[in-house]
């Protein structure tokens, strides 16, 4: 490692040599040079630093400049915006006394009322009481519009007070426009402090307030019993009935965690005390029992909600125009009696049973004009429901909404389907496409004119195999269509992954605008 040389002038005091001194004379002499130059080069930086802070500061001034250019301008803005709000609400003002409406003739403003409640989609009565309050003239004109105050819904959970000037109110404005009249929670909740029978007695004040027989044609019909009150009894506090007839009638009683303390009740004299109803909804009543043999002479339409169970063979005799039964979440039971005489209702067209709800398939009964079947069950169809199939020939269109089904089975029990609506998670369409693999006798729904797939997904080979099959008509070159077999007319599905790809896509007329579920498509080839 080379050695460090220390300089003996920084250790010793001594005389230097005269050698010594040339040498540091000619060093002095170079380094004199070098600071001459730092001292010049110093002087340039100085002198441009010096111009550099002259124009930063001219560039700050003339930024002060225009940041009070700015803020003056700002301010000057939102002064003006203030007074073109002050103008633009006075041209407003103006505007509306000179806009037609306000020189309309009064009957035709009311039409203009009515119809934009038909139209809208809020609460009919929130429209009613904006519209009266835009100013005086529309306020007597609102008021003196009796479609706009025809839904009257009663909370017997307010005070008698409120109930009853409302009412008062109601009555005064419907006129004899026919009315939509909604009771919710009758009976209502037992207040602390109150006993029983002062409970039970405001709650007759409060229904006895709302006497249906001022209102001299109801519509719609609602009665609901309350959450914590016994429904048979809420029900029981109904001393008054409309007279006429009805639209609809419904009666609601309570959640199902109290449908337990229900017993069964005869219901044909109680609902016998309403008017006659083309439809009729029950929900929430638990077991229904009718003993009279009174038909309901009107009812047309018969929905039987949650929590709610009746004897088929006991009900239906007594609906003889029912032409729609619908089993939302209920039950329609039949206790088996051997050697039952087979009861046919010639004028029900449309049967649906929604999901949760139950229908004795098995019951000896004959539906001849029944031409729509709506089925949803989880778990599939039961063996008794193909039974019904095959023995009503006469239903056309048929939706089904379950997990698995046995299409092969479907197709021999309904063979003569035009419309066709599958929801289902498993199951082949092999039905569909090559009959001669199943038991089938001949295609699958050889009639067949729309078939709508929910929830099932093809691969883009099954998708241009089924097209080929089913869709395509006769005389396409490509058509794999049966001899004995119509093409379908609409074909609703969710396309395949890579569809641009298919070979049939493309001929195709597609339509999705008037499809609620944007992931379909209408397709046809015809």
């Amino acid at each position: 490692m080379e050695s460090i040389m220390h300089n003996p002038n920084k250790t010793k005091n001594r005389v230097p040599t005269d050698r010594e001194l040339t040498s540091l004379r000619a060093i002095a002499s170079r380094k004199k040079e070098l600071l001459n130059g730092f001292d010049a080069q110093i002087s340039v930086a100085q002198a441009t630093y010096a111009e550099i802070v002259a124009r930063h500061e001219k560039q700050l001034a003339v930024l002060e400049s225009i940041l009070s250019e700015l803020a003056a301008a700002k301010q000057y803005m939102a002064m003006l915006q203030v007074q073109r709000a002050t103008v633009d609400n006075e041209m407003n003002e103006i505007c509306g006394v000179l806009h037609p409406i306000r020189r309309m003739p009064t009957e035709t403003l009311r039409h203009i009322f009515e119809e934009t409640l038909e139209a809208s989609r809020r609460p009919k009565l929130w429209q009613a009481i904006q519209l009266s309050h835009v100013c005086q003239h529309w306020r007597a004109v609102a008021l003196n519009a009796p479609t706009l105050w025809t839904n009257i819904v009663i909370n017997f959970a307010k005070p008698l007070d409120y109930i009853t000037e409302y009412w008062n109110w109601a009555a005064e404005r419907v006129k004899m426009v026919p009315a939509d009249i909604s009771f919710y929670d009758i009976g209502g909740k037992l207040r602390a402090g109150d006993t029983p029978w002062i409970h039970d007695q405001w709650q007759r004040r409060k229904l006895a307030a709302c006497s249906l027989l001022r209102i001299p044609i109801i519509h719609k019909l609602f009665i609901e019993a309350g959450y914590h009150y016994p429904t048979l009894e809420a029900f029981s506090m109904i001393t008054e009935f409309p007279n006429g007839e009805l639209e609809s009638l419904g009666l609601s009683g309570q959640a199902p965690e109290r449908l337990s303390e229900i017993t069964s009740w005869d219901w044909s004299a109680f609902l016998h005390r309403f008017p006659a109803s083309k439809a009729l909804v029950l929900d929430y009543l638990g077991v229904l029992s009718f003993s009279q043999t009174t038909p309901f002479s009107l009812l047309q339409d018969l929905s039987i909600g949650s929590k709610t169970e009746f004897e088929t063979l006991e009900l239906l005799p007594l609906c003889p125009k029912l032409e729609r039964l619908t089993i939302d979440g209920g039950s329609a039971f039949y206790r088996n009696h051997q050697n039952h005489t087979p009861i046919t209702m010639s004028t029900l067209t449309t049967l649906k049973v929604t999901e949760y709800g139950d229908f004795s398939w098995d019951a000896p009964l004959n539906f001849p004009s029944l031409s729509t079947l709506v089925f949803d069950s989880i778990p599939g169809p039961p063996d008794e429901f193909f039974g019904f199939l095959t023995n009503h020939p006469s239903i056309f269109d048929l939706e089904i909404f379950t997990e698995q089904l046995d299409l092969t089975r479907l197709a021999a029990a309904a063979p003569q389907l035009t419309k066709l609506t599958l929801s289902l998670h498993e199951g082949s369409l092999n039905a569909f496409l090559d009959w001669t693999s199943t038991s089938l006798q001949g295609p699958a729904f050889p009639q067949l004119h729309v078939l709508e797939l929910n929830w099932i997904t093809l691969k883009l080979g099954e998708f241009d195999r089924f097209i080929q099959t089913r869709c395509l008509p006769a005389t396409h070159e490509k058509s794999g269509l049966p001899s004995d077999c119509r093409p379908l007319q609409k074909w609703v599905v969710t396309l395949p992954k890579g569809y641009v790809a298919s070979q049939f896509l493309a001929e195709a007329t597609t339509n999705t605008e008037n499809n609620s579920d944007t992931h379909k498509t209408c397709l046809s080839w015809l």
